[in-house]
C-alpha cells in the first residue's frame, strides 16, 4: 500500500519528537502542554473501569505509539502486542525491556493474526487516521481476532456531531475549510456515534456501548468511546 498523509505524518512525528516527554510525543496535550499527572491517572482509571485487563490476558494495542497504554496492560499482567507505524515511537517502548510487550512496526490495515488470538483489542486515538471503509474492514478483522467474550475498545473517536465544538471560532473554521480544500482534515475522519454502534452490531458484537468521555479528559468536548464485546 502506498504511504498516505497520516502514515507519513506519524513516521515523521516519531523521528522529530525524539527527546520530548512521552505525552507530548503522541500529542496527549492541552494547549500544547502535556496532560497533567492527575488527568492521566483519571484517564487510566476510566479505561480500567470499562476495559478491565488482568493477568494472563492477551492484548492487541493498535496505533500504540510509544506505548502509554501498553505499559499499563503489561503491568496488569497481560501479554501485549503493540502495533504502530513509527519505529521511533515503538523504540521508546522497546527500551523499557518489558518481556510482556512485543512491538510490531506495521500499518494496522495490513495486519493478519489467527482467529481468536486475543482477549482484548485496544484502539485509542487512532481510528481517525483511516477512512470509514477501512474502519469497517479493521473492526471486522478485530472481531475475528478476539476470543469469544473478548473486548474491543475504540476510544477517543472524533464525534461528527460535535465537530463544530472543536472548530469553534471563525479562524478555526477557516482553517478547517482550507484543509478540506486540500483533501484532508487536521483531525482526520469524524465518525457518527450511531455509525459506530450500528457497525458493531452488523459485524456481530453482542454488545456495543457508546459513552461520553468523563469531562476531565482533555478531548471530552469533541470525542467519544465505543466499547464492544464479542
Amino acid at each position: 500500500m502506498s504511504e498516505d498523509y497520516w502514515v507519513s505524518f506519524w513516521k515523521d512525528r516519531g523521528k522529530q519528537s525524539v527527546g520530548l516527554d512521552s505525552q507530548t510525543r503522541v500529542f496527549r496535550t492541552s494547549n500544547k502542554a502535556p496532560i497533567t499527572a492527575d488527568c492521566w491517572a483519571q484517564t487510566l482509571d476510566y479505561v480500567r473501569g470499562h476495559f478491565p485487563v488482568q493477568e494472563g490476558d492477551a492484548v492487541l494495542d493498535l496505533c500504540a505509539g510509544n506505548g502509554l497504554f501498553s505499559r499499563q496492560f503489561a503491568d496488569a499482567g497481560a501479554n501485549v502486542v503493540s502495533v504502530d507505524i513509527s519505529k521511533e515511537l515503538l523504540s521508546e517502548l522497546d527500551d523499557l525491556g518489558n518481556p510482556r510487550i512485543e512491538t510490531l512496526c506495521r500499518d494496522m490495515r495490513e495486519l493478519a493474526f489467527p482467529d481468536q488470538r486475543f482477549t482484548h483489542v485496544f484502539l485509542y486515538a487512532g481510528i481517525q487516521y483511516i477512512s470509514p471503509g477501512e474502519a469497517v474492514n479493521l473492526l471486522r478483522a478485530c472481531y475475528h481476532w478476539l476470543k469469544p467474550g473478548g473486548r474491543l475498545l475504540v476510544g477517543d473517536v472524533p464525534d461528527a456531531g460535535l465537530m463544530w465544538k472543536f472548530y469553534n471560532s471563525p479562524e478555526r473554521r477557516d482553517f478547517y475549510f482550507e484543509n478540506v480544500s486540500h483533501g484532508r482534515d487536521v483531525i482526520g475522519t469524524w465518525f457518527e456515534r450511531d455509525w459506530m454502534k450500528f457497525l458493531g452490531e452488523s459485524i456481530g458484537f453482542s454488545s456495543v456501548v457508546v459513552r461520553d468521555q468523563p469531562p476531565e479528559q482533555i478531548y471530552a468536548h469533541f470525542r467519544f468511546d465505543a466499547f464492544l464485546n464479542k
